[in-house]
């Protein structure tokens, strides 16, 4: 676990997405910056100086400055990543804010920046905050086709809740059964796999799945199959021609015009509207 000093936590200096074709991997390096690696797809093995991990879709990778770390996948890995800079805190203990009598309720002291630390372990599995976490990141995205202070300003602000969510989600894990359910409907994403569906799969009640999702992801096996087709959706409509019923067919959507609707409830954008952001970002360049 590295604790990182709030006060000194700085916007990324580099920032992207990324496939990696199998065989991916290099014999090893050491960063001048922090390192923040999620994974949207594939598999990934990574030696992280005596620590060995292997991250799936939706979990995370935290490498802290100047720390050896050797990457390693037989299949196709795709993945954010952030490069920020920061300075470490031997300690997570604070200044902590103080009530004044004549104020309470209405008014607390904000605990001073410097003394206050956010701490990341190596590894962060998938969990609870993962969509919320690649909705940020679906932001930052969008903000980088945008110019000016305000765009940079909200850029930053969804790298550090990126960041934040991560540290949060890392202090509950998930159930083993859960991670297999969310691997299965990744797999079936196009199939109406309903709750019943994936109770009998597993050998669970409906009742127990259901709590399952809701406990530890918030939401409901619809909801979270829905959100795996619309992320899908997402890259399909930045990198590819396909038209607009082709990616709905292709993410298991029927009806084009609830799938519209879901986009842009999602994303804040149509489906053109998403594709012409991205049009404009890549003229800019």
């Amino acid at each position: 676990m590295t604790s990182l000093s709030i006060g000194t936590l700085t916007p990324p200096v580099l920032f992207g997405r990324a496939s990696q074709k199998a065989g991916w991997d290099h014999t090893g390096r050491e960063l001048s910056t922090h390192l923040f690696v999620f994974f949207m797809g594939g598999e990934a093995e990574f030696r992280i100086g005596s620590t060995s991990v292997t991250a799936r879709r939706g979990d995370a990778v935290f490498i802290p400055a100047g720390t050896f770390y050797v990457p390693h996948t037989a299949s196709c890995t795709d993945y954010y990543f952030f490069h920020f800079n920061a300075k470490p805190c031997a300690s997570s203990e604070g200044h902590e804010g103080t009530v004044p009598s004549f104020a309470a309720p209405y008014f607390v002291l904000v605990p001073e920046a410097p003394g206050e630390a956010l701490s990341l372990p190596l590894f962060m599995p998938g969990g609870a905050h993962s969509a919320e976490i690649e909705q940020s990141l679906f932001r930052c995205e969008r903000l980088l086709s945008e110019r000016g202070n305000e765009a940079r300003l909200l850029f930053a602000i969804e790298f550090f809740r990126v960041l934040a969510l991560s540290a949060r989600g890392a202090e509950k894990a998930v159930p083993a059964a859960l991670s297999a359910m969310g691997a299965y409907l990744s797999e079936r994403m196009r199939e109406e796999v309903s709750l019943s569906d994936l109770a009998r799969v597993f050998g669970y009640s409906p009742s127990y799945v259901a709590r399952l999702f809701r406990v530890h992801l918030g939401t409901t096996v619809s909801a979270y199959r829905n959100d795996l087709r619309l992320t899908h959706a997402y890259r399909l409509l930045l990198d590819t021609d396909l038209r607009v019923g082709e990616i709905a067919e292709a993410c298991g959507f029927s009806d084009i015009y609830y799938f519209s609707r879901l986009v842009k409830r999602r994303f804040g954008m149509s489906p053109m509207g998403l594709r012409a952001s991205r049009s404009a970002a890549v003229g800019g360049v």
